[in-house]
């Protein structure tokens, strides 16, 4: 058991550096963001890695989710901050994904079909919906959220897609009439989307959904 803290605790400090530089890159470091960083990190690496390990996942597993929610807090401060998802972060979340996706296939070869199918069925579950979404919002759905639904599916397998989807809806709603109802926006406020995904997709997977 101490040596999956200590993975939890190892994977943390990496993400944090990891994000800081990008962070400080892209003008998004302050005091306030730092803390966010910070604590979401030790909440979702320590708890996460210890969780994941009780759920019986495989180190790839679990690897993958944590790679996927490090870059979900990147994407929902920058989304916050300049209302963009980067093209850079989904691109090297893919090529990251490609990478594991070749090691769980590598680990596992009798069920090759079952790992690829899972994965590119919740690409396509992910980025469909939410394709279908722009077409038909008229331009309240961005690309960007499109293509971040997409990886994220990529990551998720559909059925774990479709949870993560549930709950950040449900944020997303829950958030948005909370500030209605303060009168801090309007019913035709547009919200940052990557913030919602990162807290839905960190619930889904820390609760083992």
């Amino acid at each position: 058991m101490t040596m999956v803290i200590l993975a939890g605790i190892g994977a943390a400090a990496a993400g944090t550096a990891v994000s800081v530089r990008w962070m400080k890159k892209r003008e998004m470091w302050t005091k306030t963001t730092g803390t966010i960083l910070v604590l979401y990190n030790l909440i979702v690496c320590i708890a996460g890695v210890w969780l994941m390990y009780q759920y019986g996942y495989h180190p790839l597993k679990i690897t993958r989710y944590l790679v996927l929610l490090e870059a979900l807090i990147l994407i929902a401060i920058e989304d916050r901050k300049y209302q963009i998802i980067s093209n850079r972060i989904l691109a090297a979340m893919a090529l990251v994904r490609m990478a594991l996706l070749a090691g769980e296939i590598a680990c596992f070869p009798a069920y090759w079909n079952m790992i690829l199918w899972s994965a590119f069925i919740g690409f396509a579950v992910g980025g469909g919906i939410f394709l279908l979404a722009f077409l038909l919002s008229r331009g309240g759905i961005g690309m960007g959220d499109v293509k971040l639904m997409a990886v994220q599916g990529f990551y998720l397998g559909s059925q774990t897609m479709i949870s993560s989807l549930v709950l950040t809806m449900v944020f997303t709603i829950i958030t948005g009439l909370s500030l209605v109802a303060v009168k801090k926006a309007s019913l035709k406020a547009e919200l940052p989307f990557g913030p919602f995904v990162a807290a839905g997709t960190a619930v889904t997977l820390l609760l083992g959904f």
